[in-house]
């Protein structure tokens, strides 16, 4: 689905359409959020060059371990939560200033955040214990 000047995923709000969808594609469209994602089987999805600002929808994703949101007009993490298996996050070449919002993402394994504005802000701790 990339490069078609999509700028809605209404397709990934509906658990009912494409159940076995396991890797989704919207890269170099004209989203403007993050949306909502309702299909179960989804473990990749790609958003990267979009003009994503926010993500006041999105509720997380339970099984989803990689997200891409490259080139986007992201200015924080704020609504990225509740993804208990994500390890992989692209956020390269977007406006973040902050890493605040990254503190509930226990799988992260991988964070690409180059060409960022982000501040001296690598405080947080990631808790990686296990008991």
């Amino acid at each position: 689905m990339s490069q078609n000047q999509l700028d809605q995923t209404e397709i990934l709000d509906d658990p009912e359409k494409l159940k076995c969808l396991q890797t989704a594609t919207f890269a170099q469209n004209q989203i403007k959020e993050l949306p909502p994602i309702a299909l179960k089987s989804l473990f990749s999805l790609n958003l990267s060059a979009n003009q994503i600002t926010a993500a006041p929808r999105f509720a997380g994703h339970d099984r989803l371990k990689i997200l891409e949101i490259r080139k986007n007009k992201l200015t924080s993490f704020a609504g990225f939560k509740n993804m208990p298996h994500l390890e992989e996050l692209y956020a390269a070449e977007n406006e973040i200033m902050s890493l605040q919002g990254l503190e509930g993402l226990p799988c992260l394994k991988r964070l690409h955040i180059r060409k960022n504005p982000v501040q001296n802000e690598f405080r947080i701790t990631f808790d990686r214990s296990r008991n």
